[in-house]
């Protein structure tokens, strides 16, 4: 009798247990909790659970460890969206850069036409999307053209444009300013090294005296001060040829 009322308890006590957590685990083997059901009791750190073989509970699908966020997981304890922004993927992202930096050099050398290629099949594109930045960045823009107009963010902005051109990282603010310096010290006033004439302000150029089409580099003693007409006309000139072209104009021999 006793055994018999053993065994009439323990099937109530089973089946009430069945009707209580069938609602919530996922019998199929491949199927994940909904994300509603993921605090109440089955989940477990930061994955959720199923029944495996022998009764047992299984992690099958992790989420984010943001709190709030129910996003999947996808690297790291973090959902994509998160994972994008963490200073892991930052540091990733650098260290990518860092390792394939001359094979990007080497490809942009021997794809030039990419860029306008490039630019001509997203005309449109690019045009709305820097449309829509400059709406939504109108303060940080204000302050580029206040920058843009001091001694070091016309520095900034010639170095740019120079290694931009040699495709290289050498040059910056730093030698142009010594450059600027040096051309004042030597001549008392900015002057331009073509024609020796004193240069407006405003009218000044970054020079090289053997062009970069024709080998030269960015280093400081292959740069000088000139006049923008000065330095158009020179163009693919060395400084030697540039002189015997003055010479022969003015009739000198």
């Amino acid at each position: 009798m006793i055994r018999k009322c053993c065994i009439i308890i323990m099937s109530i006590g089973s089946a009430v247990f069945l009707l209580i957590t069938s609602p919530l685990v996922c019998v199929a083997e491949h199927t994940v909790l909904p994300i509603d059901t993921q605090n109440k009791g089955f989940s477990f750190g930061e994955g959720i659970m199923k029944r495996g073989e022998k009764g047992r509970f299984i992690a099958i699908a992790k989420f984010c460890s943001i709190k709030g966020c129910s996003g999947k997981h996808y690297a790291k304890g973090l959902c994509r969206y998160h994972y994008n922004r963490s200073e892991c993927h930052k540091q990733c992202l650098k260290r990518y850069d860092q390792e394939h930096k001359e094979q990007r050099k080497q490809w942009r050398k021997t794809h030039p036409e990419y860029n306008k290629q490039y630019y001509k099949q997203n005309k449109e594109r690019i045009a709305k999307r820097m449309k829509l930045y400059c709406q939504n960045n109108e303060e940080r823009r204000e302050y580029y053209k206040r920058w843009s107009k001091t001694p070091k963010g016309k520095a900034c902005k010639k170095a740019s444009y120079q290694n931009w051109r040699a495709l290289t990282k050498d040059l910056t603010a730093e030698i142009i300013q010594r450059v600027y310096e040096a051309n004042i010290k030597r001549c008392g006033t900015l002057t331009c090294y073509l024609c020796f004439k004193p240069i407006v302000f405003g009218d000044d150029s970054l020079e090289h005296s053997t062009p970069l089409s024709r080998g030269g580099t960015n280093d400081f003693g292959n740069l000088g001060i000139a006049h923008r007409n000065c330095n158009s006309e020179k163009g693919t000139k060395t400084l030697s040829e540039w002189f015997n072209y003055i010479a022969k104009r003015l009739g000198v021999k």
